[in-house]
C-alpha cells in the first residue's frame, strides 16, 4: 500500500460516512443500531468523533447490516474501484497453465511465497 493510500484511510471520516448511510437508508441512529447489532452508545461515540475508528468487528457489522462490500468500500475510498473488476477480468480469463502457476505458487510457504513475490519483477525484467 502506498503513504498516499495510507493517508487517505487516516483521513477518512467515519462520522461522516454514518451520516451519509442514515440519510441514504432513511433510518435513525436507534435503528441503524438495532439492524447493525452495534450498540446505540458506541454508534453515537462514532457519530460525535469521540471515537473516530471503528472497531473492524463494528464496521463489518454495520457493513454487513447496509449489505456493502467492504471491498468495494475501500477501493472506492481509495479511488481505484476498477481495479477489482480489472483483477477479476483477469483471472477469469487465466490460462490452465497460468492457473497452475498460481496454484502452485499459493502451496509455498508463506515466507517463501513473501519473498518470491518480492522479487518477481526483478527476475521478470531478467528473463526479459
Amino acid at each position: 500500500m502506498k503513504n498516499n493510500d495510507i493517508q487517505k484511510l487516516e483521513n477518512f471520516d467515519f462520522s461522516a460516512f454514518l451520516y451519509d448511510l442514515k440519510k441514504e437508508l432513511n433510518i435513525t441512529f436507534k435503528q441503524m443500531a438495532e439492524l447493525s447489532d452495534v450498540p446505540y452508545t458506541v454508534l453515537y461515540k462514532y457519530t460525535s468523533g469521540a471515537k473516530p475508528r471503528p472497531s473492524l468487528n463494528d464496521f463489518y457489522k454495520i457493513m454487513q447490516f447496509a449489505n456493502r462490500s467492504i471491498d468495494d468500500f475501500f477501493l472506492k475510498l481509495l479511488k481505484k474501484p476498477h481495479y477489482y473488476e480489472q483483477i477479476h477480468y483477469y483471472f477469469n480469463h487465466l490460462s490452465e497453465a497460468e492457473l497452475a502457476l498460481l496454484n502452485k505458487l499459493n502451496e509455498l510457504e508463506n515466507e517463501h511465497k513473501e519473498l518470491f513475490l518480492m522479487h518477481i519483477l526483478d527476475l521478470l525484467d531478467m528473463m526479459i
